[in-house]
């Protein structure tokens, strides 16, 4: 369906995605990247079901920093041409 109506990214072509993202990218500023997870979503994770459609690329980073344990960040990423939708730092799970 998104690939009908021009999504590069569609769920389909996550090795392409993965390889225009360059994962390791974002060590310079974000710290050693320990483990990341990629993963396509209709619907934000939260899942709130009165919200419009939403079709995402969400990328978790566990990150070595300074402090003493590690940092998690979430990126978001929509599909059409991989354009970046906003970065969050948390701590992990």
């Amino acid at each position: 369906m998104l690939k009908s109506i021009g999504a590069r990214y569609s769920p389909d072509r996550r090795a392409a995605f993965l390889h225009d993202l360059n994962i390791e990218r974002f060590a310079p500023f974000l710290g050693t990247i320990r483990r990341s997870e990629v993963r396509f979503f209709w619907r934000s994770p939260n899942d709130d079901r009165y919200r419009p459609l939403d079709a995402t690329w969400f990328v978790t980073l566990e990150v070595d920093e300074a402090a003493a344990q590690p940092v998690c960040y979430s990126l978001s990423f929509e599909p059409f041409e991989g354009r970046f939708q906003y970065l969050k730092r948390d701590s992990c799970s």
